[in-house]
């Protein structure tokens, strides 16, 4: 029933346009402004389906058109072309997809339109193995008819603007190549390649490698005074550092003597470095100097000691005699005092008290005899210590 319609408008689209035909061979021909037909431009893959817009931009006026959509069959496969409400009614346009490399596009209307927008939108697929390219999409005729016209049968030009359809490659297949070697410093850059279209997918840093310094050669030798100096080259690039290497120190070997010592001149000896041959030069002392001293010291030291021992016994004799006597002097008094208490006591006890007396004696002069022995041993000491001394 729809396709009835279509064809009656169809047919009364055709007799508007012959009357107009008619009327401009009687009266003189007036052209309206021109109108502009735009395809738009999409991109895609191989495999892909796209979206193209055929639309009215410029529009002075009409009520009439009939155009094609050309195309490249080998790249493109229609889907479907679906008629749009932005100018003319989609129920009234006739659409004929079935042509291989043209759609169709046929309205006839009863009065003028002046929208702009969109007529139709044509889906397409994009074919296996399509080239990777541009393929247009452009307007043209239809079996060599292209033309609009308005209600007053004035033809109106048809201005183009041709789309595309850019089919792109999946980069399917891809190698990484070196676009930028990297360096220790600098850091270099690889590329991801599509193998089939030679094209950069994407653009990879690649990290500065860093130098490889080797082990230190010394370029400057120490000495004993002073530094040296060592260096390290990086294997890849050559580059050098440097560091500086510690003074090796003097090494002085074992004293020598240059000049003996007298007992009024000091002498001489010396070290020689190993190394570098830096000499070291020392003083010797005089000969007889410090040990005439030492001996005067000891010899003063023992008189001091041997003064000392004597003050000391006699001080110690001293105190022993007077408690001898003192001892004596009680025993005699405690004597005394039990004779003249036991007057009455027979002889046998007097010679008691006698024998006791004569006891006592002889304990006070024992009291005398060992002070004198341990001086007389003392001193006799000092005198071997002072000869030793000497003779030393």
């Amino acid at each position: 029933m729809k396709k009835k319609k279509k064809f009656v408008l169809a047919a009364l689209s055709a007799m508007l346009m012959l009357v107009g035909v008619l009327n401009v061979s009687l009266t003189k021909v007036q052209a309206a402004s021109k109108a502009e037909i735009t395809v738009s431009a999409v991109k895609g893959c191989e495999g892909d389906t796209v979206m193209v817009d055929v639309s009215v931009t410029e529009n002075p006026g009409m009520c009439g058109m009939t155009i094609g959509i050309k195309y490249d069959k080998e790249v493109l496969t229609v889907v479907s072309a679906v008629g749009a409400d932005d100018v003319f009614s989609s129920d009234d346009a006739i659409i004929n997809a079935e042509g291989e490399g043209l759609v169709a596009y046929m309205y006839g209307g009863l009065k003028d339109k002046t929208e702009t927008g969109k007529l139709m939108t044509i889906t397409f697929k994009i074919n296996e193995g399509a080239a990777i390219a541009d393929s247009a999409v452009t307007v043209g005729d239809v079996n060599g008819n292209m033309e609009a016209s308005n209600f007053d049968g004035d033809t109106v030009e048809l201005a183009t603007v041709a789309g595309k359809v850019t089919v792109e490659c999946k980069h399917a297949e891809t190698k990484e190549v070196v676009t930028k070697e990297a360096t220790c410093t600098s850091a270099g850059t690889k590329a991801t390649v599509c193998e089939k279209c030679d094209a950069t997918v994407k653009t990879t840093a690649i990290a500065a490698l860093g130098h490889a310094y080797g082990e230190y050669v010394a370029t400057v030798a120490p000495t004993c005074t002073e530094v040296g100096e060592a260096a390290s080259t990086c294997a890849k690039c050559e580059d050098t550092q440097k560091k500086e290497v510690a003074a090796l120190g003097h090494t002085y070997g074992e004293q020598m003597v240059v000049k003996e010592p007298t007992a009024t001149e000091t002498g001489e000896a010396k070290k020689v470095c190993e190394t570098c041959g830096d000499e070291v030069v020392i003083e010797l002392p005089m000969i007889g100097t410090e040990e005439e001293t030492t001996t005067e010291a000891e010899t003063e030291e023992a008189e001091t000691t041997e003064e000392s021992v004597e003050e000391t016994t006699t001080e110690e004799a001293s105190s022993e005699g007077i408690t001898s006597e003192e001892e004596t002097s009680s025993e005699e008094e405690a004597s005394g005092e039990e004779v003249s208490s036991e007057d009455a006591s027979n002889e046998e006890d007097i010679s008691k008290e006698e024998t006791s007396k004569e006891g006592v004696s002889t304990g006070d002069v024992t009291g005398y005899v060992m002070p004198t022995l341990i001086l007389c041993i003392l001193c006799a000491g000092a005198i071997v210590t002072v000869a030793k001394r000497k003779n030393a």
